[in-house]
């Protein structure tokens, strides 16, 4: 099955569909049919077919390595990830565009031996041409590794729960006596939510947009302790 079709499976809505509409489209979609055809088939087909879907969606791979494009792609390390590439992901995920994602994750590789391994600059991948290349490998061989991530990204929002839920005893209000800094922690909670990500940014480089770039492009992890730690220190400073 292809990446293509396992993404069009995903965007089915289940509330708008019977449960006898939603195999005949599944199949529809596996076996690249007219869902008229599908309807077609007896009972017993019909039960091998879903067997045969379920057998399918339940065995995905991640592969540490693709071809693709003529080009052999990796696994860039979720650590490794940037934080603007983790907010794209954030994105991606939320939209289900998992060829996007698969294309953020895979990545021209140069080193190895005695040299560390290098990852191509995110800002040099062409996202929506390499994206639909994905569309065309087997879903089985890579979709796995949205699973890692999707656990990943779990264990991110976790470990770093402060930053991305407001505890009523940590919420700053207008009645307190407040520091810029302070200030800014306020500004951020109550952008909480859809510019979530954007004032955790403004809040790391101190409101100069012109430095947005330069926090994007540093490590997930590295922006998200540096994150944590000035948050736990204006609490302290209460």
């Amino acid at each position: 099955m292809k990446v293509a079709h396992y993404k069009e499976m995903t965007e089915l809505v289940y509330d708008d569909l019977s449960p006898v509409g939603h195999n005949i489209e599944m199949i529809s979609i596996y076996d690249d049919i007219d869902p008229a055809d599908v309807r077609k088939m007896s009972v017993a087909q019909v039960r091998d077919k879903v067997r045969d879907v379920k057998k399918a969606l339940a065995t995905m791979g991640s592969s540490e390595e693709v071809l693709i494009g003529g080009e052999t792609l990796y696994r860039k390390p979720f650590d490794e990830l940037t934080l603007g590439e983790f907010i794209d992901m954030d994105s991606y995920l939320i939209g289900a565009e998992l060829d996007n994602m698969l294309a953020v994750l895979y990545r021209v590789r140069t080193g190895g031996g005695m040299r560390k391994y290098e990852y191509e600059l995110y800002s040099s991948v062409n996202l929506e041409y390499r994206s639909k290349l994905f569309l065309q490998l087997e879903s089985e061989d890579v979709m796995g590794v949205i699973t890692e991530y999707k656990e990943y990204r779990n264990n991110i929002v976790a470990t770093y729960k402060s930053l991305f839920e407001n505890e009523d005893d940590d919420i700053l209000t207008e009645d307190d006596v407040m520091t810029n800094d302070e200030r800014k922690m306020m500004e951020a909670q109550e952008l909480h939510g859809q510019f979530a990500w954007e004032a955790l940014i403004l809040f790391l480089c101190n409101d100069d947009i012109t430095k947005w770039d330069q926090v994007t492009d540093m490590s997930l992890l590295l922006t998200l302790n540096i994150a944590s730690y000035r948050k736990s220190v204006l609490r302290n400073a209460q």
